[in-house]
């Protein structure tokens, strides 16, 4: 009873706390509001009249004047609270919101929301808690965070259907639309804007109308239905109206790229002219630029090489004069493809260097990709084989992050196609148990009725023997009827046999493909000998795909090495590492964080943010993570330690017991920083090698087991110590099964 007590009265301290947080953060909007905010020339009757004003003047003030803007709504906030008019209130907070996501403060923003939901749930307020939804996506979807934006928008739409609110209605499809767009779901996004164009149209929303058709066309362009693409651009067009040059210019390039993809470059080239044309006319120079580049491109398709030239040398020297880097670089790219193209290697290859400097600095990950490719093939043709390798190392590196959200997709369709077939084929053997057992039925009712008519034969059979030979006839022809069922049985076993073999293999190949998917993310050996030259890995997956990786990174001043250990193995535990692996990648390359710890938090961070779709989902991985440089070594480990062996003593930093994942406690990890001795060995590893059963006794190899082996092979050489631990794990195992992957590094000092 006690213990209830005080929990009670410790969530009712965080209650207040929460609201007293909440009233602070009012008071300061509120505090010196002492002007009239309405519009001049007003005609109000009611406070909710007054409301109304006030919020339209806030609409219009906050397109060019965003403070005077906020003070509108302080004023507005104070007043509905003033008048106890709740509706006003939620309305004036949903639109702080809105201004706090417009500055970036997105959890300020989700904060104010809280308090608008709870007075539109207070007041059933409906139509408020779908615009409350529209908005949260939105700032979900500002914040990156995918997966909680998609659902914010079908509560939304949940809401504004239950309701019909056309309006919220449409509002939910389109955001759902640009979402799905945005994670690679182009089927769904297109789904999604079909859905809202019938209610658009019946709204007769010309200019919404417009952008959700060129938005629409480019969906279909993504998804390579060209034709359908140039239908819906045409359609986009017929919505825009005359003065709208920027519009229907930027509608008749995406005209042009379908066309050109198409290879119909002739009438690509006719759409980007007329594109080119309205871009001068509204003075947009990014237009005019991108227009003399697809221009060019065109030229070259039909191998124009004068004209695809001159029209890439406009672009090129009009984004020079106005100082867009990334279009020069892109201009160059395409200008030296032009020159490789016309036989001119050497000017090809000046601007070929050039862009790829530009490109690096800039960081375009897909123009450095293409640059790469296209130095190699310049380089190897001027038999400058030393460049051609290093461009080339540079494109296997860009290539492995170009990709590495791509397999996480990839293998997700994969098991996806996995329990696909075990289903069918688990239907199919259902349907053909179910028409084995009709036919044994039939056979059944034939044998009963052959047995009566023999009976009745029988007894007129002494005074009728030519009928008496009929039934031997009829009999004998029973007789066959019966083995051509029972042959036919026999095929058809044979037949769902070869079925089920064929499914089989299959799902085999669709797993070995996920193998080979999967280990392109593993570390590409010379890296390995490069960043850590007297290291080992002895990496052995449980099955063809591992929940287990290992994974290598270099910056300025350090090398970063990991093993980690993801929840399951097999296929469901890889696709969980590759979404552990991307994490790790972007903490590092897309945060630049160094140390192991930091790199740990905002690793877990997005892993919880990947798998929150499901409350339920709790995958995630355990890890040890280290970063060397010289002498100094840093640690931070989720459930798993680091070892290292120090003149024959075995040295254990031990890991936060938490994992990189949902759970119960978010506390930050820690980071130890190790001074390393010459010769020190340093491990880490997986559970693997020491949970596997085997021996005499068929029990667990345990980790103090494990700890005595690698001091007793710590001052071997480090390939002579993963050839002893390899010997070991097979000697242990022996006929037992392998339980759970096993990696383990080794690293000499």
């Amino acid at each position: 009873m006690p213990t209830v007590f005080f929990k009670k009265i410790f969530l009712l301290i965080i209650d207040i706390k929460r609201w007293l947080t909440f009233a602070m953060l009012l008071s300061l909007c509120i505090s010196g509001v002492s002007q009239n905010y309405l519009p001049k020339n007003y005609d109000c009757n009611s406070d909710s009249c007054v409301v109304n004003k006030i919020l339209d003047n806030y609409r219009s003030l906050a397109q060019y004047n965003p403070d005077s803007a906020i003070q509108t709504l302080k004023y507005c906030l104070s007043f509905s609270r003033k008048n106890e008019n709740i509706i006003g209130e939620i309305n004036s907070l949903r639109l702080f919101a809105d201004a706090y996501s417009l500055l970036s403060k997105y959890d300020t923003a989700l904060f104010v929301l809280e308090e608008a939901t709870r007075l539109a749930l207070k007041a059933n307020d409906l139509k408020g808690m779908a615009m409350i939804y529209n908005l949260r996506g939105n700032i979900f979807l500002d914040k990156g965070s995918f997966n909680s934006s998609i659902r914010c928008y079908q509560k939304a739409l949940e809401i504004s259907d239950k309701i019909k609110y056309e309006d919220g209605i449409v509002k939910a499809y389109a955001n759902l639309g640009v979402t799905n767009y945005l994670v690679g779901n182009y089927d769904k996004a297109i789904d999604f804007y079909n859905l809202a164009i019938p209610r658009l149209e019946v709204r007769k929303d010309s200019n919404t109308l417009a952008i959700v058709h060129s938005n629409l066309s480019t969906f279909y362009q993504l998804v390579g239905d060209y034709d359908m693409a140039i239908y819906v651009c045409k359609k986009s067009l017929s919505y825009l109206k005359e003065t709208n040059n920027l519009g229907k210019a930027t509608t008749y390039v995406n005209l042009g790229r379908n066309y050109s993809e198409l290879f119909k470059h002739e009438k690509a080239i006719e759409y980007y002219k007329t594109a080119l044309k309205l871009s001068m006319e509204s003075g947009n120079i990014r237009n005019m630029i991108t227009c003399y580049n697809n221009i060019g491109t065109a030229y070259v398709g039909m191998n124009q090489f004068d004209k695809g030239i001159e029209n890439l040398q406009k672009g090129l020297d009009m984004a020079i004069e106005h100082e867009m880097s990334s279009d020069v670089a892109q201009l160059k790219f395409f200008l030296a493809k032009a020159y490789l193209d016309n036989g001119l290697i050497t000017e090809a290859t000046i601007l070929a260097e050039e862009s790829s400097r530009i490109a690096d600095s800039l960081k375009i990950t897909e123009l450095m990709f293409n640059n790469y490719s296209l130095l190699a093939n310049l380089y190897e043709r001027i038999n400058d084989y030393e460049l051609c390798n290093d461009v080339l190392k540079k494109h296997i590196e860009i290539n492995q992050e170009v990709q590495d959200e791509y397999y996480h997709h990839e293998l997700s369709v994969m098991e996806a196609k996995y329990k696909v077939n075990i289903k069918e084929q688990h239907i199919k053997m259902l349907r053909q148990d179910s028409l084995h057992k009709q036919q044994l039925v039939l056979n059944q009712n034939k044998e009963l009725k052959w047995k009566k008519s023999e009976a009745n034969y029988l007894i007129i059979g002494g005074l009728l023997l030519f009928l008496g030979l009929l039934l031997i006839a009829y009999f004998l022809l029973q007789y066959k009827k019966v083995n051509k069922y029972i042959i036919a049985q026999k095929d058809r076993v044979e037949l769902q046999n070869k079925i089920i073999e064929t499914k089989n293999r299959d799902i085999t190949d669709s797993i070995k493909y996920a193998e080979r998917i999967q280990k392109t993310i593993l570390p590409a050996k010379y890296k390995l000998r490069e960043y850590l030259p007297n290291s080992f890995v002895f990496y052995r997956p449980k099955d063809f795909v591992a929940g287990d990786f290992y994974w290598l990174e270099k910056n300025e001043s350090s090398v970063l090495f990991a093993v980690a250990d993801c929840t399951g193995h097999g296929v469901p535990g890889a696709i969980v590492s590759v979404v552990c692996h991307n994490a790790l990648n972007r903490s590092v390359r897309q945060y630049g964080l160094t140390a192991p710890n930091q790199i740990l938090d905002m690793t877990k961070s997005i892993v919880v943010d990947e798998f929150s779709k499901n409350e339920d989902v709790r995958d995630g991985m355990d890890i040890a993570l280290c970063s060397i440089s010289g002498n100094n070594l840093h640690f931070s480990g989720a459930n798993n330690p680091l070892w290292i062996v120090r003149k024959g003593t075995l040295i254990s930093y031990k890991p936060d017991k938490q994992p990189v994942g949902k759970y119960e406690l978010n506390n930050p990890f820690t980071n130890h920083e190790i001074e390393l001795q010459k010769n020190d060995m340093i491990y880490i590893f997986s559970d693997g090698f020491a949970d596997q059963f085997g021996g005499e006794k068929g029990k667990k190899y345990m980790a103090g087991k494990f700890k005595k082996f690698l001091i007793s092979i710590y001052k071997l050489s480090p390939q002579k110590q993963k050839e002893a631990l390899e010997k070991e794990f097979k000697k242990w195992k022996g006929n037992e099964e392998q339980i759970d992957d096993v990696c383990i590094i080794g690293l000499r000092r």
